[in-house]
């Protein structure tokens, strides 16, 4: 029987999580420096009506990165290499480990238990 590993490139799995760490990283730099500019323009006597627009941008910077870092994560979980345990069998490192062999039927059925007696 052919050995039938498959290997698994973590290249593009490595990729994509620098990308996300890289891009949640400049959201987070971003969204801090609004709120400091928040605080700065509201803490400067009074209440200035031009600390809004920052308040409003970093509304819409959360909202952004809300679903940019969603699709970034969600990328790198669907690359994340599977960790198969040591026995597995073919079916399990082809990605199908329904064909590594067939599950027992229900035991009653097959008669190796008594079925269960009703009251």
């Amino acid at each position: 029987m052919p050995d039938r590993r498959t290997a698994v490139d973590r290249v593009p799995f490595l990729r994509a999580r620098r990308g996300a760490r890289a891009a949640s990283v400049g959201f987070l730099l971003l969204a801090a420096f609004l709120a400091r500019s928040i605080a700065v323009l509201t803490g400067l006597e009074g209440v200035s009506p031009v600390a809004i627009l920052p308040f409003l941008a970093l509304c819409v910077v959360c909202v952004v990165a809300w679903f940019v870092l969603g699709r970034l994560w969600r990328r790198v979980g669907d690359l994340r290499p599977a960790t198969l345990p040591v026995d597995a069998g073919d079916g399990a490192l082809q990605g199908a480990p329904e064909r590594d062999g067939p599950e027992g039927g229900h035991l009653s059925l097959r008669g190796e238990l008594d079925p269960p007696r009703r009251w």
